[in-house]
């Protein structure tokens, strides 16, 4: 009950923390924020537990494990709804339209570039994985060494899973 009390506290604490700093500005990296925050908080109820609850080493080590797995959940949450899936989007323009539906062929237009693929151009580009380069035949994007690592962390779990490319 002292381990769920504590993560209950915690994982609350982190969310408002967020809040109140994302009322003030919007960090320009939100997902770094995010880590940071909850990290922060994570050692400070670890700290609380071990000192005001007296939780043993075990329980502390459930409470580091369990709020690893809440942190990356809500990031990845996070993540998926600071910018517009595919799959979200889509599904938003059937709900407006109702029970009439869209035509095919005005939902293809309006899921062009500019609303699916540019915007997560730019991130890439914000968050340092693309470089984006001036060449005489137009733009060309290339992948950093921060861009190559990550996308290794993808490759190597769909390896893992043994599944093919998807969408």
């Amino acid at each position: 009950m002292k381990l769920l009390l504590l993560v209950s506290i915690t994982l609350f604490a982190g969310l408002v923390f967020q809040w109140l700093l994302w009322s003030l500005r919007i960090p320009h990296r939100q997902s770094r924020g995010i880590v940071l925050i909850f990290a922060a908080c994570t050692v400070v109820g670890a700290w609380c537990g071990a000192l005001v609850l007296d939780i043993n080493a075990v329980t502390l080590l459930y409470y580091l494990t369990f709020m690893g797995i809440c942190s990356l959940g809500y990031l990845v949450t996070y993540s998926a709804v600071e910018v517009d899936s595919p799959s979200l989007v889509m599904i938003q323009m059937l709900q407006e339209r109702g029970p009439r539906g869209i035509r095919f062929e005005e939902w293809a237009e309006a899921l062009g570039d500019d609303t699916l693929v540019h915007p997560r151009i730019a991130d890439l580009i914000r968050d340092g994985h693309v470089l984006r380069q001036d060449i005489p035949q137009g733009t060309q994007l290339v992948l950093t060494a921060k861009g190559r690592a990550f996308i290794q962390i993808f490759v190597t779990f769909r390896r893992y899973l043994a599944v093919g490319k998807g969408g």
